[in-house]
């Protein structure tokens, strides 16, 4: 089963990923940077997919904790609305080139059911 670390302030985003991933993904949600470092540390994560998108906080404060997310070195998906302007995406991608990610895809809404059929 693959486990993936859900960076979220939305709840009701796992609901709708869990079964459009299906049964051999795990989907377990964290809304603070905190609780992805522990399911990180005690090895709880084979992906991570961090949900940019602020609707309590500062965008800026979940970037910079996607930052030191990223640096963990477990593959990761970044997901984030259209209201994301330029200049964090290029923050973001240029985190992502440092931490030595290979390749970025930007998928729009309904991409991540994708990852079900990339195994």
């Amino acid at each position: 089963m693959t486990r993936i670390g859900l960076y979220s302030e939305d709840r009701t985003l796992q609901p709708l990923l869990s079964p459009a991933l299906g049964k051999d993904f795990e989907v377990l949600l964290e809304s603070d940077g905190e609780g992805m470092d522990a399911l990180i540390a005690a090895g709880n994560c084979d992906v991570l997919i961090l949900d940019l998108c602020s609707h309590e906080g500062s965008v800026q404060t979940r970037i910079d904790c996607a930052r030191r997310l990223i640096a963990s070195n477990v593959p990761t998906i970044l997901m984030a609305d259209d209201s994301l302007r330029y200049e964090p995406a290029a923050r973001i991608i240029a985190t992502c080139s440092a931490a030595g990610v290979a390749s970025i895809r930007l998928a729009g809404p309904g991409g991540l059911p994708a990852l079900g059929r990339a195994r």
